[in-house]
């Protein structure tokens, strides 16, 4: 690239030259941007209007106080349905106890019966044993008798 062609270039983009003052950089740069913004249409260094903060602050005062309204209508509506849910969970556990506490008389009652049953079933074996080992007794002594029987003889 040559200098003339730098040059032209430095100028097309309003970059400061060296011996450029502030001021004459600041004007080309405003001419220019204006030159654009009529072309494109955007207007950046036009002032902004000042906005309506009043009607802002207001509104948003208002939206405010009805989101509390809201928010105390919510937690007095949890308020009730948590007291009806206390109410439900204690009244579902004392029946639930009172379930409870049969459920263990049932199976405290059903163990003692199983248990008598056991009971007479080994006092049944018992006697059982007992007659056998008697008749086993009476066996042997009667043998033993007539082995004596016959031995004295």
């Amino acid at each position: 690239m040559s200098t003339s062609q730098e040059a032209n270039m430095l100028e097309g983009s309003n970059t400061p030259q060296p011996d450029q003052s502030i001021e004459d950089t600041a004007k080309s740069t405003e001419s220019h941007s204006q030159g654009q913004s009529k072309e494109s249409g955007d207007e950046i260094f036009t002032p902004i209007p000042t906005y309506d903060w009043k009607g802002f602050l207001s509104s948003f005062q208002s939206e405010l106080n009805h989101a509390s309204l809201e928010e105390y209508d919510l937690a007095q509506e949890y308020m009730k349905w948590e007291w009806l849910h206390d109410l439900w969970s204690t009244r579902k556990s004392e029946s639930e106890k009172i379930r409870f506490s049969k459920e263990i008389a049932t199976i405290i009652r059903w163990v003692q019966i199983k248990e008598g049953e056991i009971e007479a079933e080994r006092t049944a074996h018992t006697k059982m044993i007992n007659i056998i080992t008697q008749i086993i007794v009476d066996r042997d002594y009667r043998q033993l008798l007539m082995k004596q029987k016959y031995h004295f003889d």
